[in-house]
This record gives structure tokens, sequence and C-alpha cells, in this order.
């Protein structure tokens, strides 16, 4: 039996080293590529292990640093990465594009070309791609497959069936509303440990504080506009602190579909990858002991709700700013340049700023076009 081959964009980050998790005994798979962006250290470990052919590291000092020390014959190791589609000679059969952030969009793109499926759980690289990235794969026949939860659920419920897709009403992403929801805090005055203590799941720190402001699910709100081609009035964002509901589909008919499973990103990447896993307890019911409560997001605590709907029905260009500048926000935060209420305050504010509305309603056309967009946003003035 011939072997399926691989590539992981992220190794290193909280998804790849689940996907390696799910790969390492299991010999009908063969690692061809790995990488990371500055975790060389962990890079290094997962070589010795799954031993892949080829190497791809973003930060340019890491990349000479991990050179240096390579003690690894015949494998190749790129800080280029339009080296490493070169390199690959064969269509892969897999790739996960795991990258945190909106960095992740360009390997996305472009290792669709040497993809036969496309497994990406970095929502920023839909939103930035959209409709561009739709066609790239189409024209490369690469199959998008979303790895989230929320969205490889409903991915999962309507793949491929037309009459199912043609009859539904409205989709239901869920959030669990991080660590802060109902509770009465003071955001003005939140800790960068406090906003990452999410309650049901281990992400990065990125992921981690965008759960806390909610801004997770407004990308993810944007993700399934995108990749369901629903209108913005048909998607809804809903609480469920379980995590344990990930989407439910209501049908023209009045029936819904509530698709559930532990909270545990290995069921959804195990099931792209058709490995078929038999997961602990997996034949306990997840909700048993639970409550099945949903709830209408606070807008009161939840602020970035309030402009979701207005910033998707402005389009692609609004999209790309609204995920590039969030990213900023963030990461002013970690370093502790803003507090933690200014993430949302900031992105209010710009949103309800008719010149920087305007800049919102650039058409895009191409990749070119979509990095014109990306550096406006870089450079806008926060304060």
């Amino acid at each position: 039996m011939k072997k399926k081959t691989i590539g992981i964009l992220g190794s290193t980050g909280s998804i790849g080293c689940q996907t390696l998790s799910l790969l390492k005994d299991n010999k009908n798979y063969q690692i061809i590529f790995l990488s990371c962006n500055r975790n060389i250290k962990k890079l290094f470990d997962q070589v010795k292990i799954f031993k892949p052919k080829h190497i791809y590291i973003i930060d340019k000092k890491s990349y000479n640093k991990f050179k240096a020390k390579n003690k690894f014959r015949n494998l190749k190791i790129y800080n280029d990465l339009y080296k490493l589609k070169r390199s690959i000679k064969n269509k892969l059969d897999y790739t996960v594009s795991a990258f945190s952030g909106n960095q992740g969009f360009d390997s996305t793109f472009e290792v669709s070309e040497i993809s036969r499926n496309l497994l990406i759980a970095n929502k920023e690289a839909i939103i930035l791609g959209n409709n561009i990235l739709k066609k790239k794969l189409k024209k490369n026949k690469c199959n998008l497959i979303p790895i989230d939860s929320e969205h490889y659920s409903i991915f999962k419920f309507i793949k491929d069936n037309k009459i199912i897709i043609k009859n539904i009403h409205k989709i239901f992403i869920t959030a669990s509303g991080g660590p802060f929801y109902n509770k009465k805090i003071n955001f003005k005055n939140v800790t960068i440990k406090n906003a990452l203590r999410h309650p049901n799941w281990k992400m990065g720190k990125k992921i981690s504080i965008d759960s806390a402001t909610l801004a997770n699910k407004i990308l993810e709100y944007f993700e399934a506009i995108i990749l369901f081609s629903f209108k913005p009035d048909n998607i809804i964002i809903r609480i469920q602190p379980s995590s344990k509901i990930h989407s439910i589909v209501l049908m023209k008919s009045g029936f819904y579909y509530l698709i559930a499973h532990n909270n545990d990103m290995k069921i959804p990447i195990s099931s792209a990858l058709n490995l078929n896993s038999i997961f602990k307890n997996s034949d306990k019911i997840v909700f048993e002991k639970q409550k099945l409560s949903f709830y209408k997001p606070n807008s009161k605590q939840f602020k970035l709700i309030r402009i979701a709907k207005k910033v998707a029905n402005l389009g692609h260009s609004a999209m790309i700013m609204f995920s590039v500048i969030n990213e900023r926000l963030v990461y002013k935060f970690l370093q502790k340049e803003i507090t933690f209420d200014k993430i949302s305050s900031i992105l209010l504010h710009l949103f309800s700023n008719k010149k920087f509305i305007s800049l919102c309603k650039t058409y895009i056309r191409s990749k070119k076009d979509i990095y014109n967009i990306v550096k406006i946003a870089e450079q806008y003035r926060l304060d």
C-alpha cells in the first residue's frame, strides 16, 4: 500500500503538534516537510522522530541557527517558500496549514500548488484570501478542508450534498465565551495571565486573547461566510459554554441539526485525514450531565459583536482590515503597550470613522491587492 504524503506548515504550534501526535505510530503516512517560525528546538525534536525530507523556517535568524547545527543527512533546509515548493516534485496528498495569524496567508496560498488537499486551521488565511484563495485552489485542483471544529463540522455535514445546501436556512457557530463569560470584570484591569486562561481549550496566545474578546468567533463568522457562500444575516454566533456543540444547522423545514464532539481538536484533524482514530470515551454522549444552553452574546461584554455584521457587509477589504488590526492590537496587549479593553474600543472606533471605512471599500481583484490592504492595515495609526 502506497503511503500518503503530508506536509505541515506550523508543525511546532498546537495544531501541528496534535497532527503529528496522530501520525506518530501511523505507518501509512510519510512526512515530507515540517516548518516553523522560530521554535527550532521543538522542530529539531520533530525531525529526529518523523524524519522529513524538507524543512522550512520563516525567521531568518532561526533558519541560520538551525542550519549551522544541522546534524541530519539528506535534510534540505529552506528559508524561502518558493524553493521549498520547487523542491517537492510530486503533489502531496495533504498539507496542513497551521501557522497562526495573518502571516500564514502567503504559505497557505502557495502550497496549494503542491497539494491535493489543504487542511486549513488558519482562519486568517481564509479571510485574507477569500475568493482569490478559492480560485487559486480550484485552478490547482486542491481541495480546501477547514479543520476549525465549527467549520469542519458544518463542512462534514453538507459535503457534496447539494440538496442539503439548498435547504439550509441558517447556520449557528458556537463560542465558549472565553475566560470572562458571565463574570463581572473591569476589562481595563485584565492581566495577560487571566486573558490566556481559556476554560475549555489549550491554545496559542493569539487565539486565546481573541477568544477572550470574542474576536476569534467574529473571524470564524467571516470564515463561514467565505467558505459556505452564505449571507451575513444567515450565520449566527451563539455562546455554548461547554464547547461540546460546535455548530447547528437550521433547515428550511424547521429541523435543527446539532453537531457535537468532545473539545479535542484531534477529532476534526483525524477525520479530515481519514485516520478513523478511536478516542477514549468516544462512546460517551459528549453532553452527558451538561445543560444544552445557548446564549446570545452580550454586546456590553463582547463589544466587537456590534460591528461583526457591518464589517462582513463592507466586504473583503474590511474583513482583512479587521483581522490585521485586531492582530496588531493583541500583540500590543501581550507586550503591555495597551490595556485589554483597548483591543475592542479601538476597533469599534475605527469602524465608525468615515475615512477608515472608505479604505474598507477597496475592491480586491488579485493577491497584490490583498497585500496592499494588509500594508494599509499594518501601518494605520491606532492611537
